[in-house]
């Protein structure tokens, strides 16, 4: 089975949404909620025959810049930004936007 869209881009128009009164992806900011929101994805892509290769290649190259270690994505920003969820969150949606740029995947 083929699926349309990839992890990458419902991040990059999360992140268009984000400090607006209302995000459609992710209404509220909790930390937990995007992390949750990240595994149901990827695990229904991987149970539909359809893994979304360009996020696993997302985590590897956050694994690579040391963003994603054991403790996990979450741990980390969190700590980085002194539980400041709503900084988390934009860091992350931050750094998906940085990786797509890199791939050339959209201008900017």
């Amino acid at each position: 089975m083929t699926i349309e869209g990839t992890l990458l881009e419902y991040l990059t128009d999360m992140r268009k949404w984000f400090g607006q009164g209302f995000n459609p992806h992710l209404p509220e900011l909790k930390l937990s909620r995007l992390a949750g929101y990240i595994d149901g994805y990827l695990a229904a892509r991987i149970q539909l025959g359809s893994p979304d290769k360009l996020a696993n290649e997302f985590f590897a190259w956050l694994t690579e810049r040391g963003d994603h270690p054991q403790e996990g994505w979450e741990a980390k920003l969190l700590r980085d930004f002194n539980g400041d969820e709503a900084a988390a969150i934009r860091k992350l949606l931050d750094l998906a936007a940085e990786f797509t740029r890199l791939k050339g995947l959209v201008p900017g």
